[in-house]
């Protein structure tokens, strides 16, 4: 947190809520207290490369297009991987209109993960402006407290993200409540393996093993690490709504299944 986005807040709100300058700065603050400084300069400077490409109005449609292609695709592969866990499974004759729902609410999934993000713009804003005067009363414990503070409205916005995708991004529905300790679960890993990875990576020298390509290289673990605890987070949920009773329902155009041995 620091005083300067309270500064920004406090004269120019509203430019901070419109300007996307501020909003790619305020991104990639976020995205370095997960990686490391040269994985994040990585990112950065990967975005700039492509927008330093010279596009025609229809290549930037058909590249906008592609793009948003491949992120449903890719929710799609999280969506069968968590079925999979689940034991729910796809009719086969569902036709072309089921999924493109699928598609769409993958979309629609992607949309809201950005409306958290600006959420957590807004707190941000908010949490310095309550730093900033917390400094000047009580100095000795505003930085513990407005870090506290920083990590529970974090741990929040990360909860709800997985929340939904619990609830919503396969074809199938937990209980509300299952699906929020799942979510709950999954958030608090998943701040405590941004604070282990961030201490462990720069120990492993893996930038000096791999060179100039050890910064994706670190991309990529942590990419792995959270689809690994997002997977742990869908099989607590299994589990917890077996022990509760409480079957997890599949929608319409989705079965549920068991698989047994025979003998």
């Amino acid at each position: 947190l620091s005083e300067l986005l309270g500064y920004r807040f406090e004269r120019k709100l509203h430019d901070k809520l419109v300007d996307k300058r501020i909003l790619a700065t305020q991104l990639f603050e976020r995205i370095s207290e997960i990686l490391i400084p040269s994985s994040t300069d990585q990112i950065r400077e990967t975005l700039k490369n492509i927008r330093g490409i010279d596009h025609n109005w229809w290549a930037t449609i058909l590249t906008f297009v592609f793009f948003i292609f491949v992120a449903t695709t890719l929710f799609n592969v999280i969506k069968n991987s968590v079925e999979q866990i689940w034991n729910i499974g796809k009719n086969e004759k569902t036709g072309f209109l089921f999924t493109l729902k699928i598609r769409g609410r993958s979309m629609i999934i992607i949309l809201l993960a950005g409306i958290l993000f600006f959420v957590g713009l807004v707190t941000d804003s908010i949490q310095a402006l309550v730093g900033t005067y917390l400094n000047s009363t009580a100095p000795n414990v505003a930085k513990w407290l407005v870090w506290t503070l920083n990590q529970a409205v974090f741990t929040l916005i990360v909860m709800v993200w997985f929340t939904i995708l619990f609830r919503f991004l396969s074809n199938a529905r937990p209980a509300w409540k299952i699906a929020l300790q799942g979510g709950l679960l999954t958030a608090v890993l998943f701040n405590l393996g941004k604070y282990i990875l961030r201490i462990m990576l720069p120990l492993s020298n893996i930038e000096n093993i791999y060179g100039a390509s050890g910064s994706i290289v670190l991309v990529m673990l942590f990419v792995f690490y959270s689809s690994l605890i997002f997977y742990f987070g869908a099989c607590f949920i299994k589990i917890i709504s077996e022990r509760k009773h409480e079957d997890i329902r599949p929608i319409k155009g989705a079965h549920a299944y068991e698989l047994k041995e025979i003998v």
